[in-house]
């Protein structure tokens, strides 16, 4: 659709087998890996990437946000994680007659929002992200009172709604970070080493520094949550499928 772009956020080389003209390469963070004339970088202009392993994907839509003309449809995915319609992409003009936003469908937990952040990360940072929210005037009670999440920062919406999105999303993690005076991720690691006993406990799936500093990125997830139903959004959900799933390993020259 000559109307849409869906960035493909991604750090190394991966198989390219699903891209059409609506998928865009988006190279997020200063990696070695992702250069070539039609990968987009976050690391020019305005950007906020020297934070990318805290914000991880982040990162990427930051950059687009402030440097980026968008189209009338915006979306996001991963160098491994699609949603399931992959080149057969649908017409965005009859979906948003009906939706607001394209969603991946909902993982279900075995208890609340709240308590499964609680045992994969630093329930702190929740706690405040909670009361930043609520100083908004905001409700969080999606996270205390429902068990299932859309994950993984993935979507599509119109470009007005993604200009909401970003303020919305960029204007809490900003506050988070001015509390804890916090500007590379020097920062990060210190106030994390810090603080030991509450971000290396033996959490799943990972208590490695590598995975728990991507605050940024795990918050954005659950805002994401408060977010659509503090606005009413209707939401049209499709499946997530990673690439591995569908495709086999390709040679080399199949890759970026």
């Amino acid at each position: 659709m000559k109307d849409l772009d869906i960035f493909i956020c991604a750090h190394k080389m991966f198989n390219k087998q699903v891209l059409n003209e609506s998928y865009k390469i988006l190279s997020v963070g200063k990696n070695n890996e992702l250069y070539g004339d039609n990968i987009i970088r976050d690391d020019v202009g305005i950007t906020c990437c020297d934070l990318n392993n805290f914000y991880s994907e982040l990162s990427g839509y930051y950059w687009i946000w402030k440097n980026y003309n968008i189209k009338d449809y915006i979306g996001f995915c991963h160098y491994r994680r699609f949603f399931d319609f992959m080149d057969d992409i649908p017409n965005m003009d009859e979906i948003f007659k009906e939706y607001d936003i394209i969603l991946p469908s909902k993982e279900h937990f075995g208890c609340s929002i709240y308590n499964q952040y609680k045992q994969s990360h630093n329930i702190d940072d929740l706690n405040e992200i909670i009361d930043i929210v609520k100083d908004k005037d905001i409700s969080v009670d999606i996270l205390l009172s429902d068990n299932r999440m859309y994950c993984f920062n993935m979507f599509i919406m119109k470009r007005e709604l993604f200009y909401e999105y970003c303020e919305f999303i960029f204007g809490i993690c900003q506050e988070y970070l001015q509390r804890h005076n916090i500007q590379n991720m020097e920062d990060i690691k210190k106030m994390m080493d810090e603080n030991k006993e509450k971000y290396y406990k033996n959490f799943y799936p990972s208590n490695d520094f590598r995975y728990q500093c991507r605050i940024g990125g795990f918050l954005a997830e659950r805002l994401m949550n408060i977010w659509v139903r503090h606005k009413k959004l209707k939401v049209k959900e499709y499946n997530v499928i990673t690439i591995e799933n569908k495709y086999q390993e390709k040679k080399a020259n199949d890759f970026v």
